[in-house]
């Protein structure tokens, strides 16, 4: 496993010539031990967040503009237009700006069972990464002033224009400025928070999410010799996660399975710390709890092969990942991984910091052991 993370452990973001040097390498492994690889192609938008962060500046910009000029209704469509367009791009997931590039990215699949199942577990983790000015606790940081900062501008357009026919004394007009100021501030950090990761160094995604790729694919080794009667195993390797998940979205749009099915998703795998599940996932604006029935078969699992319990993801970061997806459809899912050093859990992802030196290697066999514990136990 060392070896395959010599190999994936690069900055491969959405697009990049090594996201598809990666992707290959996967797909040419996994055909190396004699396992038949399906492609699901899709398409995504790669550079979501980049556009993400133009359109925020210039409609913060444009509201700001209106704003001082007191053309307040058009601020206040500006600004409502703003919230909107964050709304239908990352929570529906739909395409608006971001649809202007385009690119092919690839799902990878392998399955193990019987011809003719009664259930599907599938087994996920992404294998594209990314990179952003600010980690997963400083983005939350600023994230979490989303909402209030699209009520507070479309307020003060309303202001404006309560006012524009009024003198106003000087101290109100002032702190009228000021606050104008304070959000097309804001605008332009959330700004540069979703699309500013060209301006650093760039994250080799090793815990995020390459550990966690390794330990998939020497799950597929072993479960060549894992006799299955009721359930297809599928492991699907998915790209554009870490752009608003659009591999997984698209998988389940365009998937037909009649079978009852399951999701454990891998992320952040390969730590010093406790094995954790997420108590809940889900998307941009949409939170879903984690199904109990597979943290209790993990924890089942993780006491199984090393002795300690599975505990619970703390922190306040909001968590976004493929289980999300599954579960918005209904589909029962959890997401599975390692916590990272005491204090540190959500810190330095998404940056160079993201580097082979946080592997933990004796974890990754041992994650391997627990989830084919996992794929057992759900057979049975």
């Amino acid at each position: 496993m060392q070896e395959i993370l010599e190999n994936i452990v690069v900055p491969r973001p959405n697009g990049s010539q090594a996201f598809y040097e990666v992707a290959e390498y996967i797909k040419s492994w996994l055909a190396q031990q004699d396992l038949t690889v399906l492609i699901h192609t899709f398409i995504m938008q790669p550079y979501i967040n980049e556009i993400a962060g133009i359109v925020i500046c210039l409609l913060a910009l444009g509201w700001f503009y209106l704003a001082c000029k007191k053309k307040s209704l058009l601020a206040l469509v500006l600004i409502l237009a703003l919230g909107l367009f964050l709304l239908v791009e990352f929570s529906i997931g739909f395409p608006v700006a971001s649809r202007l590039i385009q690119a092919e990215a690839e799902n990878i699949i392998v399955s193990f069972g019987p011809v003719e199942p009664e259930q599907e577990l599938i087994l996920s983790a992404h294998y594209d990464s990314k990179t952003q000015i600010f980690d997963h606790h400083q983005r939350e940081l600023v994230f979490q002033f989303l909402i209030p900062m699209v009520v507070m501008g479309a307020a003060l357009a309303l202001w404006r224009w309560l006012f524009r026919h009024r003198s106003q004394a000087l101290l109100l007009s002032r702190l009228q400025v000021l606050l104008l100021i304070l959000v097309l501030g804001y605008w332009f950090l959330a700004g540069l928070t979703f699309g500013g990761g060209f301006l650093v160094k760039q994250s080799p995604g090793a815990i995020d999410n390459g550990a966690s790729v390794a330990i998939l694919m020497e799950l597929a080794r072993d479960l060549q010799q894992v006799d299955l009667e009721r359930t297809r195993v599928s492991l699907i390797f998915f790209a554009a996660e870490e752009i608003n998940l659009q591999g997984s979205r698209a998988y389940l749009q365009d998937s037909l399975s009649t079978l009852p099915r399951y999701n454990i998703n891998l992320e952040m795998l390969g730590q010093e710390g406790a094995y954790i599940y997420w108590p809940e996932d889900g998307t941009f604006t949409s939170r879903y709890a984690t199904d109990e029935k597979l943290n209790q078969l993990l924890a089942r699992a993780v006491y199984s092969v090393t002795g300690t319990e599975l505990e619970a993801k703390t922190g306040s970061t909001t968590d976004i990942s493929d289980a999300g997806m599954f579960l918005q459809e209904g589909i029962p899912a959890t997401t599975f991984g390692n916590a990272g050093p005491p204090g540190a859990e959500g810190r330095f992802f998404h940056t160079h910091r993201d580097n082979m030196s946080r592997v933990v290697f004796y974890r990754l066999p041992q994650a391997v052991k627990i989830l084919r514990e996992a794929v057992l136990e759900v057979d049975g």
